[in-house]
């Protein structure tokens, strides 16, 4: 499947291109679900892109962007980061397809797990990924540092 586009009567999904950056960050950014940070240039999209350019993909209707999502692998797990479609085009199986390709592609690279986090508020995301039988691990909790927060790195004594 890696490389493969899967093609749909009126919407495929390929692989991210930088070209399609710009439109990523205009979807993102009046999805309230995504929530996008400082982290979502240009750039960092674009180094993401480099490092896992087999699981960052798209879907397209010709040629208008309409959903999105990010797989990496780091070695040791695979993880889903911004899966998005359009509001306009959901219900028609793109989110569960470009969901599936990515999983697929990163099982390929060698993932033996994928995680993806949700806000706790997207009761939407949730039941989505419920009934495409992910499960919801009670026992981890996420911690994030934001350097646009913290001033001093943790244990800088200064």
């Amino acid at each position: 499947m890696e490389g493969e586009n899967l093609n749909h009567p009126t919407w495929r999904i390929c692989r991210a291109e930088t070209s399609n950056i710009d439109a990523m960050l205009n979807l993102w950014s009046y999805i309230p679900e995504i929530q996008s940070s400082i982290a979502d240039s240009f750039e960092s999209v674009q180094g993401f892109m480099e490092l896992n350019q087999a699981s960052f993909l798209v879907a397209l209707l010709d040629v208008k962007l309409i959903g999105t999502v990010m797989g990496g692998y780091n070695g040791w797990r695979g993880t889903i980061y911004h899966l998005a479609v359009h509001p306009d085009y959901r219900g028609q199986g793109i989110g569960r397809a470009l969901l599936e390709q990515c999983i697929a592609v990163l099982h390929q690279r060698g993932a033996p797990r994928v995680d993806l986090y949700t806000y706790a508020s997207n009761e939407t995301a949730q039941a989505f990924y419920r009934k495409l039988g992910w499960r919801e691990r009670k026992e981890v909790k996420n911690f994030s540092w934001e350097y646009s927060q913290n001033l001093k790195l943790p244990g800088d004594k200064g």
